[in-house]
């Protein structure tokens, strides 16, 4: 027993296991793909992100094994012009809430690996600053509302 006691910090400390890494503060929920026809090279994704902690959190990167690459975009209006800008990360301040929604802010995920129906699962992998990463799940929906 005393040797599993010496051991255990040093497999600890080589699992990669890091306490401050926490990540009790953030919750993904409502993410959804919007279903696209099967031969759509972009669908669009939609969540929310709550950062209930003292401190913000930046998502950096979302990836997929069932896409090549996934961009956050927001859509703007430009000299009376729906288009989207891209950004590399989101901050989502203390005690705040993030909704990526249709017409605003969304996940863009580009060249699926095979087309999706609505009621499939899709994993998503989100990458926030700090190494913290969550893999969730996505349903792939009809979109109701065409704004």
């Amino acid at each position: 027993m005393s040797i599993i006691l010496r051991i255990l910090p040093v497999l600890v400390l080589l699992s990669g296991f890091h306490p401050a890494a926490s990540a009790d503060h953030i919750s993904i929920s409502n993410l959804w793909i919007s279903e696209a026809p099967p031969v759509a090279r972009v669908h669009a994704a939609y969540l929310t992100i709550t950062n209930s902690g003292s401190d913000e959190i930046v998502l950096q990167q979302i990836d997929s094994p069932a896409y090549s690459r996934i961009e956050i975009h927001r859509s703007i209006i430009v000299n009376h012009r729906m288009t989207m800008e891209a950004h590399s990360q989101i901050s989502i301040f203390p005690d705040t809430t993030f909704r990526f929604s249709p017409g605003d802010y969304h996940l863009m995920l580009f060249d699926p690996i095979k087309p999706g129906r609505a009621g499939d699962k899709i994993n998503l992998i989100f990458h926030f600053k700090d190494d913290i990463q969550f893999s969730v799940s996505a349903t792939i929906r009809k979109r109701e509302n065409m704004q």
